[in-house]
């Protein structure tokens, strides 16, 4: 799978891409599970539990893909999930997700709940 993305390098916002096969989840990636799109903003549910939300409009740099998500909000509505592993859309651009989750708000935090509640539980015990 290729992934387009920009990035900013002195300024300049870069289009970069880099393949990613199947072999790839599981290594520090955090995978989407759920989105949702509306006015310009992507709302992402991540198997961790945390959603995370970015406004594409401010988020994204300047790249001929991303500028056409920006202006259209019929092209923007078409983000769907590939493979269990990237944010893709219908013109082709493709957003690591890791993106989404290091670089958006904090909607919903992990909850409280299985190892998570375990090491709170271990934490307070030792205060």
């Amino acid at each position: 799978m290729l992934f387009r993305y920009c990035i900013k390098n002195k300024g300049v916002f870069i289009e970069k891409q880099k393949n990613l096969t199947t072999k790839n989840k599981g290594f520090g990636m955090i995978a989407p599970i759920k989105l949702k799109t509306k006015d310009f903003i992507l709302t992402v549910e991540f198997e961790d539990g945390q959603i995370r939300q970015i406004d594409i409009r401010t988020f994204l740099g300047s790249c001929a893909k991303t500028d056409e998500i920006k202006k259209s909000k019929v092209l923007f509505d078409t983000a769907y999930i590939e493979d269990g592993m990237s944010i893709t859309w219908k013109n082709g651009f493709s957003l690591d997700p890791d993106v989404v989750y290091d670089g958006g708000t904090i909607v919903r935090a992990l909850p409280a709940t299985g190892n998570f509640n375990k090491v709170i539980t271990a934490l307070k015990k030792l205060v």
